[in-house]
C-alpha cells in the first residue's frame, strides 16, 4: 500500500467534512424556516395575526472611521511582519514562504493610507 496514503486522506477528509459542515447547516436552515413557516400557519388558521417581521436582523456594522482603519491597518501590517519575520526564523527552507506575509503587510499598509485620507478629508471638512 501507498505509504503516504494517510497523508493524503487528511485534506481530503478535512475538505469534505467542510463541505458536509455547510451542507448541514443549510438544511437546518431551511428546517427552521419550515418550522418557522408551518407556525405561522397554524396560528392564521386559529384567527391570530402573527407578527409582519419575525426573522431577526443581522445587527449593522458601524461604518469605517478613521480610527478603525487605523487600528485595523496597524493589526494587518503587524500580522504580515509577525509572518515574514517568523519564516525568516525557521530552520531549513521554510523561509521560502515569508513572501506570503506581503499580502497581509500590503493590506495593512493599503488600510494605512486610507485612514491617512480619511483623517485630511475630515480635517478639511
Amino acid at each position: 500500500m501507498f505509504p503516504y496514503a494517510f497523508a493524503l486522506a487528511i485534506p481530503i477528509i478535512v475538505v469534505l467534512g467542510g463541505v458536509a459542515l455547510a451542507m448541514l447547516a443549510v438544511f437546518f436552515q431551511a428546517k427552521k424556516k419550515q418550522l418557522q413557516h408551518l407556525e405561522r400557519m397554524k396560528a392564521i388558521e386559529k384567527g391570530i395575526e402573527p407578527p409582519l417581521n419575525t426573522v431577526k436582523e443581522l445587527p449593522r456594522k458601524e461604518p469605517m472611521t478613521p480610527e478603525r482603519l487605523r487600528r485595523h491597518g496597524l493589526i494587518w501590517l503587524f500580522v504580515g511582519i509577525g509572518y515574514i519575520v517568523m519564516m525568516l526564523l525557521l530552520p531549513e527552507q521554510a523561509y521560502y514562504g515569508a513572501p506570503v506575509g506581503a499580502i497581509p503587510l500590503f493590506i495593512g499598509v493599503g488600510l494605512l493610507i486610507a485612514a491617512a485620507i480619511e483623517f485630511r478629508e475630515r480635517r478639511q471638512a
